[in-house]
């Protein structure tokens, strides 16, 4: 079983990569914007509470599950990841890093790491029992 979570993850990792750069490719290229409202946080000052609270539990869930499914298998690999997609996600906002909306890429790390980490001691704690 632990060999197919590991491979499980590789493609996880992998795939999220390949997901994220086809996303900025078609983001910059056909300028779609579907997941807009999941991904980016607005540059304005006020940001309208649905707007917030889909961004937050979309990350909240999508690692929170990941962490269930991965726990702790190189935790190191998901946060590189995490903080590679993050940022190539922000680059595809505006198709250009001279953004002023670092906030939100960080905000997104944070939340799918420690959502990711809780997730992992929750099925840890589950062993023990």
């Amino acid at each position: 079983m632990k060999d197919f979570i590991k491979i499980l993850f590789d493609l996880y990792i992998y795939g999220a990569i390949a997901f994220t750069l086809l996303f900025i490719l078609l983001k910059c290229q056909y300028n779609i914007t579907y997941f807009d409202e999941f991904l980016y946080l607005s540059d304005e000052k006020t940001v309208d509470n649905s707007k917030l609270f889909y961004f937050i539990m979309f990350h909240i869930v999508f690692y929170f599950t990941m962490g269930l499914i991965f726990r702790f298998n190189d935790l190191w690999l998901q946060i590189i990841q995490t903080i590679f997609v993050e940022f190539a996600i922000l680059y595809g906002e505006k198709c250009t890093m001279n953004t002023n909306n670092y906030q939100s890429a960080i905000l997104s790390i944070l939340i799918g790491l420690i959502s990711y980490i809780i997730a992992g001691i929750l099925m840890e704690l589950l062993d023990y029992l």
